[in-house]
C-alpha cells in the first residue's frame, strides 16, 4: 500500500482516536501480506454484506499479494516489538533486498538503542530522504558487540570479541524486508 494512499487517510481528528482510516488501512496491509483480498466498506449502511454480495456496495478493494509473506516473518514484522536499530551502509542495504543476503559485520555503520541476543531489530539505512526501515530481524548479537564489530570482516569477530557464535549480524532467515510488504520483493 502505497504512502499517498496513508496521505489520504490523514491524521486522526482526536488524540485518543483509535479506530480512524488510518488503522483501518494498516490492517488492510497486513491481511494483502499474508494473501488476503480486504475490502472497507462503509458498515452503517443497511445490510452491507448482502450488498456487497450483490456487487451494489462500493467501498475500497486492497488486492491480495501474489506471494504473501509466510507466517513467522508476518509474525516478527507485525507482532514483535522492535528493541533497537542497526545502521547499515548502501552496499549492506542492496545486498539484503536484491540478493537475499544475510546482515554481515562489515556493513553496519552504527547502532541505536540496548539489545541483547535475539531480540527484534531495526535495519536502517540513510538515504538523501532521510533515514528508511529497510528491515526487521532478529540479531545474532547484543548492541554493545555490534557496535564493536561494525565495519569489521565476520573473520574478525572472534579476535575481536573472544568469541564468534555467528559470523553474521542478522541471518536471512531471521528477516524480513519491509519494502517486502509493499511490492513483489
Amino acid at each position: 500500500i502505497d504512502e499517498a494512499v496513508y496521505a489520504m487517510a490523514g491524521k486522526a481528528r482526536s488524540a485518543v482516536a483509535t479506530g480512524g482510516m488510518r488503522t483501518k488501512i494498516e490492517a488492510a496491509e497486513k491481511a494483502t501480506g499474508r494473501g488476503i483480498t480486504t475490502m472497507i466498506v462503509n458498515g452503517t449502511k443497511a445490510d452491507p454484506l448482502e450488498q456487497l454480495r450483490a456487487g451494489s456496495l462500493h467501498g475500497t478493494l486492497f488486492r491480495r499479494m501474489d506471494d504473501p509473506l509466510a507466517a513467522r516473518k508476518h509474525w516478527m514484522l507485525h507482532a514483535v516489538p522492535t528493541s533497537g536499530r542497526i545502521w547499515v551502509d548502501a552496499g549492506a542495504a542492496r545486498a539484503l533486498r536484491e540478493d537475499g543476503a544475510s546482515l554481515l559485520p562489515s556493513g553496519v555503520t552504527g547502532v541505536e538503542g540496548g539489545f541483547t541476543h535475539g531480540d527484534a531489530v531495526e535495519i536502517v539505512t540513510s538515504t538523501d530522504a532521510g533515514p528508511e526501515v529497510i528491515a526487521k530481524g532478529f540479531t545474532q548479537y547484543g548492541s554493545r558487540d555490534v557496535s564493536r564489530i561494525r565495519g569489521r570482516h565476520s573473520d574478525a569477530i572472534a579476535e575481536i570479541l573472544g568469541h564468534a557464535p555467528a559470523d553474521i549480524v542478522v541471518h536471512r532467515d531471521e528477516l524480513v524486508l519491509l519494502d517486502r510488504t509493499r511490492s513483489s520483493a
